[in-house]
């Protein structure tokens, strides 16, 4: 009895196939679970980073078309296209819609030469309503001749200010130096504006020479008889140079008493 009792709880100690299969299929099981939960968490970050790129993506796309649909408005300074020697001051709208309350501001003022000798402060707009796209504001603000004769300053820091239609504010600094200007070479071409200022010359010339207030003389002459008084003066003088120098005249071809 004692050896039948040992032998059935070795026996029953024993695991059977059925248990070590089942153990198995269990530690697989929840291996499987885990690499399960593994690889949910790593698809919830991957579809997560996929969304913020998309996120990210719409929001630069937004931004860009925001950027594209404002006003750009900045101000600088250009040759004058009638006269290389002066410069004009732009301001100009560059972006695609129109700018609301259009203010620029000078640090130092912006100076200039007047034409009396004079420094005066260039006028900048300080409330303009509004700039079309492309549309452009220009103002005289120099000329080299007479800037130099001054000694003004050169370098001036300038701000445009702005709203778009969606009523954001928007600032455009810039930097206008006179010295970039200074040490422009060009040449000069002569164009219908060269002829224009020339008739405007003749014509007050004209109208000078046309006032009720002034008698004018005219001087009118005979061509042939002009050249015969010249001939006579001519001859006269030939006459006259020997005699003042005691010397017989030239003779003419006939003597005295003789035909």
């Amino acid at each position: 009895m004692g050896e039948a009792t040992v032998s059935a709880a070795v026996a029953a100690s024993d695991p059977s196939w059925a248990d070590v299969v089942s153990a198995v299929g269990a530690a697989v099981a929840a291996v499987a679970a885990v690499a399960t939960v593994m690889i949910a968490v790593v698809a919830a970050r991957y579809a997560r980073g996929q969304v913020q790129g998309v996120r990210d993506q719409l929001e630069e796309a937004r931004t860009l078309r925001r950027e594209q649909a404002q006003p750009y408005v900045v101000i600088y300074a250009v040759p004058n296209p009638v006269d290389p020697q002066a410069s004009d001051i732009v301001v100009k709208n560059f972006g695609t819609t129109g700018a609301s309350d259009v203010t620029v501001s000078s640090s130092p003022p912006l100076m200039r030469a007047d034409w009396e000798g004079d420094a005066e402060e260039v006028a900048l707009p300080t409330a303009m309503p509004f700039l079309a796209p492309g549309q452009e504001w220009r103002t005289f603000w120099d000329l080299a001749t007479q800037r130099e004769l001054l000694g003004l300053p050169d370098r001036y820091n300038l701000t445009v200010t702005y709203t778009d239609s969606l009523g954001t504010t928007h600032t455009t600094r810039a930097v206008l130096d006179w010295d970039v200007f200074r040490q422009r070479v060009w040449i000069t071409e002569k164009t219908l504006h060269n002829a224009a200022t020339s008739l405007d010359s003749i014509d007050r010339t004209l109208k000078a020479a046309t006032r009720s207030d002034r008698v004018q003389q005219v001087a009118v002459y005979d061509g042939a008889e002009r050249d015969r008084q010249r001939a006579d003066a001519r001859r006269q003088r030939e006459e006259l140079v020997p005699q003042l120098r005691h010397e017989p005249a030239a003779s003419t071809g006939t003597e005295d008493g003789q035909p």
